[in-house]
């Protein structure tokens, strides 16, 4: 049994699932503190809502990969650039690009048609 887990958990397949959740909760983790663009806050029902909070997230996303990257994002609006400019979210973002990173090198271990890519 233990050899079967350890065999599992050594499988790229499987570390490289587990890494995409991570990098996921990472990322809903910052945005729920964040809380969201003022115009996504206004949007928050029905179809438009949904598009505009989505578009916002995909946004916010990007900010965060950059600023992970060492890149310096300019921000509109001076919450998000106060949230980003915060030691806890530079370090967070960081982390997610490592994560990114180490899925990259998991997926270059699998055959193209195994490969994992996050939502």
């Amino acid at each position: 049994m233990f050899t079967l887990l350890l065999l599992l958990a050594c499988d790229p397949g499987n570390q490289a699932t587990n890494v995409c959740r991570d990098r996921r909760e990472a990322l809903d983790g910052l945005y729920a503190r964040y809380g969201g663009s003022a115009v996504a806050e206004g949007a928050r029902t029905g179809l438009l809502g949904d598009a505009v909070t989505g578009i916002d997230r995909t946004q916010f996303e990007k900010k965060c990969i950059a600023l992970g990257r060492g890149a310096h994002p300019n921000f509109a609006a001076k919450k998000a650039k106060d949230f980003f400019e915060e030691p806890t979210t530079r370090t967070e973002c960081q982390r997610v690009v490592d994560l990114e990173d180490k899925l990259k090198a998991l997926n270059r271990e699998l055959p193209a048609d195994a490969q994992v890519t996050c939502p």
